[in-house]
Protein backbone atom coordinates (compact mmCIF):
# COMPACT_ATOMS: atom_id res chain seq x y z
CA UNK A 1 0.00 0.00 0.00
CA UNK A 2 1.17 3.69 -0.63
CA UNK A 3 2.11 6.49 1.09
CA UNK A 4 -0.50 8.05 0.34
CA UNK A 5 -2.90 5.10 0.76
CA UNK A 6 -2.03 5.54 4.75
CA UNK A 7 -3.07 8.80 5.28
CA UNK A 8 -6.19 9.05 5.66
CA UNK A 9 -5.70 6.19 8.50
CA UNK A 10 -3.17 8.24 10.07
CA UNK A 11 -4.82 11.43 9.94
CA UNK A 12 -8.13 9.89 11.98
CA UNK A 13 -5.86 8.38 14.42
CA UNK A 14 -4.36 11.73 15.19
CA UNK A 15 -7.80 13.11 15.58
CA UNK A 16 -8.67 10.19 17.79
CA UNK A 17 -5.34 11.07 20.17
CA UNK A 18 -5.77 14.64 20.42
CA UNK A 19 -9.76 14.12 21.05
CA UNK A 20 -8.40 11.52 23.98
CA UNK A 21 -5.76 14.48 25.50
CA UNK A 22 -8.29 17.10 25.33
CA UNK A 23 -10.71 15.61 27.23
CA UNK A 24 -8.96 15.92 30.42
CA UNK A 25 -7.94 18.94 30.40
CA UNK A 26 -11.50 20.37 29.55
CA UNK A 27 -13.00 18.45 32.87
CA UNK A 28 -10.17 20.56 34.67
CA UNK A 29 -10.87 23.72 33.66
CA UNK A 30 -14.55 22.82 34.54
CA UNK A 31 -13.70 22.05 37.91
CA UNK A 32 -11.92 25.10 38.21
CA UNK A 33 -14.56 27.52 37.20
CA UNK A 34 -16.45 25.73 39.81
CA UNK A 35 -13.91 25.56 42.70
CA UNK A 36 -13.13 29.13 42.45
CA UNK A 37 -14.95 31.95 41.28
CA UNK A 38 -12.74 33.95 38.84
CA UNK A 39 -11.19 37.77 40.62
CA UNK A 40 -12.72 36.04 43.80
CA UNK A 41 -11.22 34.29 47.38
CA UNK A 42 -11.89 30.37 47.44
CA UNK A 43 -14.84 29.38 48.72
CA UNK A 44 -14.97 28.17 52.26
CA UNK A 45 -16.99 25.37 54.03
CA UNK A 46 -17.12 23.09 57.21
CA UNK A 47 -17.26 24.04 60.74
CA UNK A 48 -15.04 27.10 60.15
CA UNK A 49 -15.58 28.23 56.42
CA UNK A 50 -15.39 25.12 54.41
CA UNK A 51 -14.42 24.84 50.53
CA UNK A 52 -17.61 25.09 49.00
CA UNK A 53 -20.26 26.65 51.02
CA UNK A 54 -19.85 30.02 51.34
CA UNK A 55 -19.08 32.48 48.65
CA UNK A 56 -17.08 35.52 48.56
CA UNK A 57 -18.85 38.75 48.28
CA UNK A 58 -18.12 42.28 47.37
CA UNK A 59 -14.78 43.51 46.35
CA UNK A 60 -13.05 40.38 44.65
CA UNK A 61 -9.65 39.15 44.97
CA UNK A 62 -7.45 42.31 44.82
CA UNK A 63 -5.80 41.70 47.86
CA UNK A 64 -6.20 44.77 50.60
CA UNK A 65 -2.87 47.66 50.82
CA UNK A 66 -1.00 46.49 53.71
CA UNK A 67 -1.63 48.52 56.64
CA UNK A 68 1.56 51.22 58.18
CA UNK A 69 1.59 51.04 61.44
CA UNK A 70 4.47 53.77 63.37
CA UNK A 71 4.19 56.20 65.70
CA UNK A 72 3.56 60.08 64.82
CA UNK A 73 6.65 61.72 64.93
CA UNK A 74 5.55 65.45 63.21
CA UNK A 75 1.88 66.76 62.19
CA UNK A 76 2.71 69.04 58.84
CA UNK A 77 -1.28 70.70 58.62
CA UNK A 78 -3.39 67.64 57.23
CA UNK A 79 0.10 65.03 56.83
CA UNK A 80 0.98 63.02 59.03
CA UNK A 81 4.77 61.83 59.53
CA UNK A 82 4.83 58.36 61.07
CA UNK A 83 8.24 56.51 62.50
CA UNK A 84 8.09 53.12 61.65
CA UNK A 85 9.91 49.83 62.12
CA UNK A 86 13.74 49.67 61.01
CA UNK A 87 13.74 53.26 61.49
CA UNK A 88 11.59 54.27 58.25
CA UNK A 89 9.20 57.17 57.92
CA UNK A 90 5.57 57.63 56.01
CA UNK A 91 3.88 60.38 55.12
CA UNK A 92 0.18 59.87 55.21
CA UNK A 93 -2.82 62.45 54.38
CA UNK A 94 -5.59 62.83 56.43
CA UNK A 95 -8.64 64.30 54.72
CA UNK A 96 -12.29 65.76 56.32
CA UNK A 97 -13.47 61.39 55.88
CA UNK A 98 -10.44 60.05 57.18
CA UNK A 99 -12.10 57.85 60.51
CA UNK A 100 -10.16 57.90 63.19
CA UNK A 101 -10.51 55.18 65.99
CA UNK A 102 -9.79 53.82 69.52
CA UNK A 103 -9.22 50.43 69.57
CA UNK A 104 -11.03 48.91 73.52
CA UNK A 105 -10.88 45.51 74.66
CA UNK A 106 -13.33 43.67 74.16
CA UNK A 107 -14.66 39.68 75.48
CA UNK A 108 -15.57 37.03 73.25
CA UNK A 109 -18.77 36.92 74.93
CA UNK A 110 -19.46 40.42 74.18
CA UNK A 111 -19.98 39.69 70.43
CA UNK A 112 -23.99 39.31 70.08
CA UNK A 113 -26.04 38.31 67.00
CA UNK A 114 -26.51 41.27 64.52
CA UNK A 115 -22.48 42.60 65.38
CA UNK A 116 -20.97 43.82 62.39
CA UNK A 117 -17.30 42.24 62.97
CA UNK A 118 -13.67 42.43 60.75
CA UNK A 119 -12.24 39.36 61.07
CA UNK A 120 -9.03 38.42 60.15
CA UNK A 121 -8.21 34.24 59.89
CA UNK A 122 -5.45 32.19 58.99
CA UNK A 123 -6.75 29.68 56.19
CA UNK A 124 -6.37 25.73 58.28
CA UNK A 125 -5.10 22.65 56.02
CA UNK A 126 -9.03 21.57 55.72
CA UNK A 127 -10.08 24.84 54.41
CA UNK A 128 -11.35 26.34 57.74
CA UNK A 129 -10.69 29.32 59.13
CA UNK A 130 -9.40 30.48 62.73
CA UNK A 131 -9.34 34.09 63.65
CA UNK A 132 -6.55 35.83 65.03
CA UNK A 133 -7.53 39.04 65.15
CA UNK A 134 -11.70 40.63 65.53
CA UNK A 135 -12.71 44.20 65.15
CA UNK A 136 -15.93 44.83 66.35
CA UNK A 137 -17.09 47.60 64.20
CA UNK A 138 -18.77 50.65 65.48
CA UNK A 139 -21.98 51.50 62.90
CA UNK A 140 -19.91 54.51 61.49
CA UNK A 141 -17.25 52.14 60.41
CA UNK A 142 -19.77 49.43 59.40
CA UNK A 143 -20.95 51.80 56.74
CA UNK A 144 -18.24 52.64 55.19
CA UNK A 145 -16.29 49.45 55.28
CA UNK A 146 -15.65 47.05 52.71
CA UNK A 147 -18.18 44.06 52.89
CA UNK A 148 -17.43 40.95 51.94
CA UNK A 149 -14.36 38.42 52.25
CA UNK A 150 -11.30 39.09 50.48
CA UNK A 151 -7.44 38.10 50.85
CA UNK A 152 -5.08 40.40 52.89
CA UNK A 153 -1.12 41.17 51.87
CA UNK A 154 -0.44 39.24 54.77
CA UNK A 155 -1.54 36.25 53.14
CA UNK A 156 -4.90 35.86 56.25
CA UNK A 157 -8.46 35.95 54.46
CA UNK A 158 -10.22 39.41 55.69
CA UNK A 159 -14.46 38.67 56.59
CA UNK A 160 -16.36 41.47 56.93
CA UNK A 161 -19.88 41.20 57.81
CA UNK A 162 -22.64 40.82 60.63
CA UNK A 163 -22.97 37.92 62.92
CA UNK A 164 -26.20 35.89 62.90
CA UNK A 165 -25.43 32.95 65.17
CA UNK A 166 -22.54 32.30 67.80
CA UNK A 167 -22.01 28.65 69.10
CA UNK A 168 -19.77 27.73 72.24
CA UNK A 169 -17.21 25.19 71.68
CA UNK A 170 -14.44 23.42 73.24
CA UNK A 171 -11.69 25.94 73.24
CA UNK A 172 -13.34 28.77 72.25
CA UNK A 173 -16.33 29.47 70.21
CA UNK A 174 -17.58 29.71 66.75
CA UNK A 175 -19.23 32.58 64.84
CA UNK A 176 -21.67 32.50 61.62
CA UNK A 177 -21.50 35.55 60.01
CA UNK A 178 -23.19 37.04 56.63
CA UNK A 179 -23.55 39.56 54.60
CA UNK A 180 -25.10 39.43 50.87
CA UNK A 181 -24.44 35.75 49.54
CA UNK A 182 -21.68 35.53 51.89
CA UNK A 183 -21.99 33.09 54.60
CA UNK A 184 -19.39 31.81 56.58
CA UNK A 185 -18.53 30.22 60.16
CA UNK A 186 -15.17 30.89 61.77
CA UNK A 187 -13.51 29.57 64.46
CA UNK A 188 -12.50 31.92 67.24
CA UNK A 189 -9.77 30.47 70.12
CA UNK A 190 -9.63 32.05 73.01
CA UNK A 191 -6.28 33.91 72.33
CA UNK A 192 -8.07 35.71 69.33
CA UNK A 193 -6.85 39.56 70.07
CA UNK A 194 -10.78 41.07 69.93
CA UNK A 195 -11.38 44.93 69.66
CA UNK A 196 -14.26 47.17 69.63
CA UNK A 197 -13.52 50.11 67.30
CA UNK A 198 -15.03 53.74 68.68
CA UNK A 199 -15.41 56.39 66.68
CA UNK A 200 -13.11 59.53 68.37
CA UNK A 201 -12.17 62.43 66.40
CA UNK A 202 -8.95 63.66 64.71
CA UNK A 203 -7.63 65.92 67.35
CA UNK A 204 -6.96 62.66 69.22
CA UNK A 205 -4.10 62.04 67.05
CA UNK A 206 -1.19 62.80 69.20
CA UNK A 207 2.26 63.09 68.59
CA UNK A 208 3.84 60.02 69.91
CA UNK A 209 0.49 58.18 69.59
CA UNK A 210 1.51 54.30 68.07
CA UNK A 211 -1.18 53.64 65.44
CA UNK A 212 -2.18 51.77 62.55
CA UNK A 213 -3.06 53.49 59.21
CA UNK A 214 -5.50 51.47 56.82
CA UNK A 215 -4.98 53.26 53.30
CA UNK A 216 -7.65 54.35 50.90
CA UNK A 217 -7.91 52.17 47.92
CA UNK A 218 -6.40 53.60 44.45
CA UNK A 219 -4.78 56.15 46.59
CA UNK A 220 -1.83 54.92 49.03
CA UNK A 221 -1.23 58.52 50.01
CA UNK A 222 -4.28 58.82 51.57
CA UNK A 223 -5.60 57.35 55.06
CA UNK A 224 -9.21 55.96 54.83
CA UNK A 225 -9.21 55.02 58.48
CA UNK A 226 -6.38 55.43 61.71
CA UNK A 227 -6.75 53.44 64.64
CA UNK A 228 -5.18 53.60 67.72
CA UNK A 229 -5.13 51.68 70.90
CA UNK A 230 -6.75 52.59 74.56
CA UNK A 231 -4.48 53.74 76.87
CA UNK A 232 -2.79 50.90 78.88
CA UNK A 233 -4.56 48.24 76.41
Amino acid sequence: MSLVSHWPIRLARTIVVAALFSLPIALLSAQGSYGMKQGAAPAMTGASPAMASSTAASGGAAASPAPLQGMIVSVEGSTLVLSEAGGLSARVVVGPDTLVLRRDPAALASIKSGDALGVAATREADGSLKATAINIFAPEVWQKARKGQFPMASGQVMTNAQVYRSVESVGGRTIYLKYDMLDAAIDVPDGADIKRMVLIGQSDLKLGAKVTVRLADGDQARAASISLDAPGA
